[in-house]
């Protein structure tokens, strides 16, 4: 582990064992400069960021000390340090070394502002090396409570030639909206190397702690539909002191109210307390269930609040039927009757339960809705037949019901007719059942046939009746 995360860790397990200690800031410059704007003053001795800590020039430039173990990435770490431009440029020799006969004041700049409001002891802890001169060549750390625009020197440095911790608190730096640091080197025409060299810069507080506690409100709505992403604000009371970095989340249970694996459905960064809101997102994917809760926790100054004190409710989605497939011969009527619902909508302005007369093959799409709103949907392919010409209503000496039929039928036969045998012939003319009639009004059965327009021929001790059967 590198000792920069070590250090980081045990800030961490301080902060959550005591409630005190507070890390506002670290840099061990691994990563560069992007945390600082270096230089814009004067003189060719200049800031830079590298791990150069070889001398040269036949001994003149002695090398830079190396770092002990407790520097991260010691012993030749990235570090931040005064060079001479010139030499750097000219030989590549870029390590803690300055020129006397270049007069320079130069700067390394923190980026941006430190909120230190309601915390106390600001400290500023790093290593250094500054040998140069106690009245020409030295460096100092300086700071400034109105972003920049003045500046006040906190310490000064010189007389250091192996590393060494420097760790400043001053209690002006206690409770700043804006608090910002920078090192300054400045040197004249004497002084020794190593030049202003910094490493390892941690910043970091005491809270002035105290109780903190949350209070979730009722949320508004109770259920909702799955597969609906559903927007809910978790509004929330927040009392006591949290650090700059704290931030809030609202947490949803599993469907049995069990917070063992919560699910953040949102977040606000702030230590603020008081009346606060999150804008919760509870995703589209989330399993029904009747039991959810949500709660709020805290990051820094961990709390937990109560949850919001009733189920809450993702329905399942009904399952809606609008029938079968159906076939019917042109001019003929269709009823399609959807269940699993309470109310219906079907597409091209059919009405649920009431017959209509298609003109051409359509598929029709039913949108069902049950008693808590949910939705469903299935679809109905209706195809419409020619029929081959088939005239039904000429043919009315037999009956058939129902007609269409999707297995069992029933036949009346014409008066006078009391037995004889029923044929099943598809529109070829191919027989493809046979039954015996012996009385009226018997029942019959087709449901092993394909859905499709069927002759039905009855040869009774008279005469012969045909009529047509559809199949769906």
């Amino acid at each position: 582990m590198k000792k920069s995360v070590l250090v980081a860790a045990m800030l961490a397990l301080s902060l959550y064992a005591s409630a005190q200690v507070v890390p506002l800031f670290q840099e061990s410059f691994e990563s560069g400069t992007g945390n600082w704007t270096l230089n814009g003053g004067s003189g060719t001795n200049a800031w830079v960021v590298n791990n150069q800590y070889a001398g040269g020039l036949f001994g003149i430039i002695v090398n830079t000390p190396q770092q002990p173990a407790v520097i991260t990435g010691s012993p030749t770490s990235n570090y931040l340090h005064i060079t001479n431009g010139d030499i750097c440029s000219i030989l590549s020799i870029c390590n803690a070394n300055f020129d006397t006969g270049s007069p320079s004041d130069q700067t390394a700049t923190l980026n941006n502002n430190i909120s230190t409001l309601n915390l106390q002891s600001v400290t500023v802890a790093f290593y250094y090396l500054c040998a140069g001169d106690p009245a020409s060549a030295y460096g100092s750390l300086e700071y400034s409570l109105d972003n920049g625009s003045t500046w006040t020197v906190a310490s000064m440095y010189n007389g250091v030639s192996t590393w060494t911790t420097s760790s400043i608190s001053l209690p002006i730096w206690d409770n700043q909206p804006s608090l910002r640091f920078r090192f300054r080197w400045q040197n004249g025409s004497l002084g020794s190397d190593p030049a202003f060299s910094v490493d390892d810069v941690v910043i970091s507080a005491m809270s002035a702690a105290t109780p903190a506690s949350i209070s979730l409100d009722a949320i508004p709505a109770t259920s909702w539909c799955f597969n609906t992403l559903f927007n809910t604000p978790v509004h929330f009371t927040s009392s006591g002191t949290y650090f700059p970095m704290n931030v809030y989340n609202a947490e949803l249970s599993d469907a049995t109210g069990s917070f063992a694996t919560p699910l953040n459905i949102g977040t606000l960064a702030t230590s603020a307390t008081g009346n606060l809101t999150i804008n919760g997102i509870i995703p589209a994917g989330t399993p029904a269930g009747s039991g959810y809760r949500i709660r709020v926790v805290s990051t820094d100054q961990p709390a937990v609040s109560n949850d919001n004190g009733a189920d809450l409710t993702i329905h399942t989605l009904p399952v809606i039927n609008g029938g079968p497939d159906r076939t019917i011969c042109a001019g003929s009527s269709v009823t399609l009757t959807a269940t699993g619902g309470v109310q219906y909508g079907w597409t091209n302005s059919v009405i649920n339960a009431s017959p209509f007369t298609p003109t051409a093959t359509n598929t029709y799409t039913v949108t069902g809705t049950d008693a808590n709103g949910c939705q469903g949907t299935d679809q109905v392919t209706v195809t419409v037949d020619p029929c081959l010409g088939l005239d039904n209503s000429a043919l009315t000496d037999i009956r058939v019901y129902p007609n269409p039929v999707q297995a069992d039928f029933t036949l009346q036969l014409p008066q006078g007719e009391t037995e004889g045998s029923l044929s099943i012939t598809d529109l070829s003319g191919k027989v493809l059942r046979n039954f015996n009639v012996t009385a009226d009004m018997s029942t019959y059965s087709i449901g092993e046939l394909p859905a499709g327009s069927y002759l039905l021929l009855f040869k009774g001790k008279q005469n012969t009746f045909s009529t047509g059967i559809l199949k769906y």
